[in-house]
């Protein structure tokens, strides 16, 4: 007898289930997707072509590590709400481990992909031997900007040495080029100044009672720090920045096992980017409504913070990484290794490239 979709995935969720756990891997629930409804983007990016669905022989499933549910993420989250990686015949179970923790998941084919910021960690992990690459950025831009003081930011870049400033992630995140770019205006290095980690929705709080000079803060907390009338904030982020901000991961087993499930699996995002989520997506009310759905948050959250820019096309810029590398050795203690790695080591642009064909 032929089973149903949702007893083929319940009982593949019992299997993978049992090797995660044996793993030292826990995985979240997830529901099976809800049926597609139609895009309703008219943009010129929903013309791009190159992202038609091309089933799996097989049902295939593979597990997807987010620390959170957050809107950069949201692509994946709404592929599997909207029914795009049922159209690739892919089964996907979400586990929620910080990025550092789902490394060795990663390079021993427990899960497939890791959603996550680069990082140290990320660095030392390929640095190892750990065969894992980024492939796509989640997103190419968004609105977190660094906020000073304005009794630094009245004098310059130069009254930030010696202070401490704050972030989401310390100094092995990427929010540290932006810093960089602002110092360097006054011949300021980054080792210079102390970069501490806050929780985030401490970070507003940490800069308007004047615990540190400056802070990354992630929307929506700009909002508190701008009303506050106490800081400025400085435009010193990357363009392009989301390649270096946020990027999907993939380990041996997408790499090199099986790199047609893994093109599976961005075509899927690239389409729900393309479709869903291009343009100011947040003016769309079904579009707030998928996201609040697809992030577990009201509709009045997600309306409180601007549109990201996704870009199913998006290429990396490896400047970014090469630049974030050399700052994490300039800074000493990040990086468990001395000779850097090449760009080759680090991203694969594979499986993006190939959209365009």
């Amino acid at each position: 007898m032929t089973q149903s979709r949702d007893a083929r995935w319940a009982a593949g969720a019992i299997k993978l289930g049992a090797v995660l756990v044996a793993g030292g891997l826990v995985l979240s629930g997830c529901a099976s997707a809800a049926p597609a409804s139609e895009p309703t983007s008219d943009t010129p990016a929903a013309q791009v072509g190159g992202l038609d669905p091309q089933p799996l022989a097989e049902r295939t499933t593979i597990t997807v590590n987010t620390a959170a549910r957050v809107e950069s993420f949201s692509p994946l989250f709404l592929a599997f709400d909207k029914g795009e990686f049922e159209k690739e015949n892919l089964d996907i179970q979400f586990t929620e481990l910080a990025g550092a923790d789902a490394l060795p998941g990663l390079g021993q084919n427990q899960i497939q992909v890791i959603a996550t910021p680069p990082s140290g960690a990320v660095f030392n992990a390929i640095s190892e031997g750990i065969d894992m690459r980024a492939v796509m950025p989640c997103y190419l831009e968004n609105e977190d900007r660094w906020w000073v003081r304005k009794e630094f930011a009245d004098k310059g870049a130069d009254a930030l040495k010696g202070q401490a400033v704050a972030n989401t992630t310390g100094p092995s995140g990427s929010s540290i080029l932006g810093l960089d770019t602002y110092l360097q205006e006054e011949g300021v290095e980054v080792k210079e100044v102390t970069v501490e980690r806050f929780p985030p929705a401490d970070v507003p709080q940490a800069l308007i009672q004047g615990a540190v000079a400056a802070a990354y803060v992630p929307e929506p907390g700009a909002r508190i720090v701008e009303e506050s009338g106490l800081a400025v904030a400085v435009d010193t982020m990357p363009k392009n920045g989301g390649s270096s901000q946020c990027t999907y991961l993939f380990g041996p087993d997408l790499l090199d096992e099986r790199p047609e499930v893994g093109q599976a699996f961005i075509r899927a995002v690239a389409r729900t980017m393309r479709d869903y989520l291009s343009g100011d997506y947040k003016s769309d009310p079904q579009t707030v409504k998928d996201l609040a759905a697809a992030l577990k948050r009201t509709e009045d959250e997600i309306k409180a913070t601007p549109s990201l820019t996704f870009d199913p096309e998006a290429a990396f810029d490896p400047g970014l990484y090469t630049r974030l590398q050399g700052l994490w050795m300039e800074i000493g203690g990040i990086l468990s290794y001395e000779e850097p790695l090449e760009v080759s080591d680090m991203i694969d642009e594979r499986f993006v490239d190939a959209l365009q064909n």
